[in-house]
């Protein structure tokens, strides 16, 4: 029934459910099972204290929707976790001997995609029916409104995180670099946005106010949500649902990203850092372009914007001819 509602490969599906079925269970006990029993759990320990048994399913409403709860700090890391078991079935070559099987690269990448996101969306929408239900029947301030809002909002952040992850995954030849990729992209991005906004402003390009810096001041503070969100807060830390839809756009132009790289995936590269172009000299640029955005954040409005411009160059220059004196200096003790 799941393979021809989302036309998935029935093969592939089964395949899915049985190399990761444990997976899938702890995954679901963590995120939504702890999450509906654990309030009980803690009122019978309370009674083996002496302490009287108290359900307070109403302050459980509250502490989710209003502070923060354990379903988006678990929900983070299993939507990152899930993400880049694509590159780890890479390195234990499941993956090759699977395209060795009448199936198209395309058919792969999709079931894993689709489950992978159903996973995060069916536990997700079991405890939004849980609150539902306990603000239905409970005396509380809030609605069934304020419960669709958070699952939208909770939705979009878990599923850009597994988005992001999975898509670095078809970068990445093995689950590490792919779990330092897709860190890099989520907690990286903000800065970068900000960096780029000095550097123009730096240069004259750009000054307070500006659309453009506007725009670049946005998009850094939605980049920022999807980090921050893993340590929870008010509900100022989850995205507005009008950046909750740009999220999940988001989501569907990074499946068809992962699609398109994993058909050009070079097998034989499986298992090294990267699968695409000199891994070292992929370093050195995303290094010296780091540190060439951090000078313009340093100085940025502080001197005239042609030794702006110069200082920038200088550092970047010496930075990119460092890394690479260092690069050739480790492949010289190989």
């Amino acid at each position: 029934m799941f393979s021809r509602v989302f036309g998935l490969h029935p093969m592939l599906v089964l395949k899915e459910w049985h190399q990761h079925q444990l997976k899938i269970l702890l995954y679901s006990l963590l995120m939504s099972g702890l999450y509906i029993v654990g309030p009980f759990l803690a009122a019978a320990l309370n009674t083996r204290v002496g302490m009287p048994w108290q359900v307070d399913l109403a302050g459980l409403v509250s502490t989710t929707l209003d502070y923060g709860s354990s379903i988006l700090f678990l929900g983070w890391f299993i939507a990152f976790v899930w993400g880049v078991l694509l590159s780890d079935e890479k390195k234990n070559g499941t993956l090759d001997f699977l395209l060795t099987t009448p199936v198209t690269r395309r058919q792969v990448v999709k079931t894993k995609y689709i489950m992978g996101m159903a996973l995060l969306i069916l536990n997700l929408l079991v405890v939004a029916f849980y609150l539902a239900g306990i603000v239905m029947f409970i005396s509380t301030s809030y609605t069934l409104v304020d419960v669709g809002v958070w699952f939208i909002q909770t939705a979009a952040v878990l599923a850009a995180v597994f988005g992001i992850a999975f898509a670095a995954s078809t970068v990445a030849g093995n689950a590490i670099s792919s779990g330092i990729l897709a860190a890099g992209i989520i907690f990286g991005s903000g800065p970068v946005l900000l960096g780029i906004h000095d550097l123009l402003y730096g240069l004259g390009l750009l000054r307070f106010g500006d659309g453009l810096g506007l725009m670049l001041y946005r998009m850094a503070e939605a980049s920022g949500v999807l980090g921050s969100a893993i340590f929870g807060g008010p509900p100022a830390a989850l995205p507005s649902l009008s950046a909750s839809f740009g999220l999940l756009l988001l989501c569907i132009g990074l499946y068809y990203l992962s699609v398109w790289l994993f058909e050009r995936n070079p097998l034989e590269r499986n298992g090294g850092i990267l699968v695409f172009g000199d891994t070292r000299r992929v370093i050195q640029v995303i290094v010296t372009v780091a540190i060439a955005l951090w000078t313009a954040w340093a100085r940025a409005g502080s001197v005239a914007p042609v030794y702006f411009l110069l200082l920038v160059i200088v550092i970047s220059l010496a930075a990119y001819y460092l890394i690479g004196l260092l690069f050739g200096a480790m492949r010289s003790l190989e």
